[in-house]
């Protein structure tokens, strides 16, 4: 499968998943907070906005650098649609937020994380998107033929848990949202391989019934 048409394909699953995200956030209000005792003792780092502004180039790379082999990449699309109709409903079952504080911007840091509060508000917070997404990432990169190089395969473990960490210590999530992330994350790769593997198996069980018939 040429480069251009993984391009195409992530590009396209990411677009729905951000149009279905902020259509969700503008029908929903806050109705639940899933905050524990440790979230209002983790603190606030704002220069890890640049971690969290990640994602969508590591998503990106991984899936259209990385991952060639369609027996990898088309159960890594799927669990992406697995994940983006999983994280939606449970946004519109469970609509909560996190509280933010003030934020008086200073730092160039600080002023791009005011941009991303003022872009991204504070509720379908649970799970989050931003970990289901990079674990997903690292999950497909695990199953690729770049596992094999050590450095793809750390690096991306390092990625994802920067982008865990970027979550906290931004605000932008708490501490449930980020297992529920992963929990999705994990959900996610193990059905699209079943339901990838049922496929499969289907249409070459169709393949001998027409040979057989010629």
């Amino acid at each position: 499968m040429h480069w251009s048409r993984r391009l195409f394909i992530i590009c396209f699953i990411l677009l729905v998943e951000g149009a279905a995200y902020f259509a969700v956030q503008h029908v929903t209000a806050h109705e639940y907070d899933f905050s524990i005792s440790i979230d209002h003792i983790i603190p606030m780092v704002p220069e890890f906005v640049w971690f969290y502004h990640t994602l969508v180039p590591g998503i990106l790379l991984a899936h259209v650098f990385f991952i060639r082999k369609k027996d990898i990449f088309y159960p890594a699309i799927i669990s992406f649609i697995i994940a983006v109709v999983l994280l939606n409903t449970t946004f519109l079952l469970f609509p909560s937020a996190y509280p933010r504080g003030d934020l008086d911007p200073k730092s160039i840091s600080e002023q791009v994380l005011s941009w991303t509060y003022e872009v991204d508000g504070a509720n379908n917070t649970f799970p989050s998107t931003h970990i289901a997404f990079a674990w997903l990432a690292f999950l497909n990169i695990w199953r690729s033929e770049a596992s094999r190089d050590r450095r793809v395969i750390v690096g991306y473990g390092i990625w994802a848990s920067m982008i865990s960490i970027a979550t906290l210590v931004l605000k932008q999530h708490n501490v449930l949202d980020v297992i529920s992330g992963l929990g999705v994350a994990l959900i996610a790769v193990w059905a699209a391989r079943k339901i990838y593997l049922r496929i499969h198996e289907k249409f070459a069980e169709q393949a001998i019934v027409l040979e057989q018939v010629i």
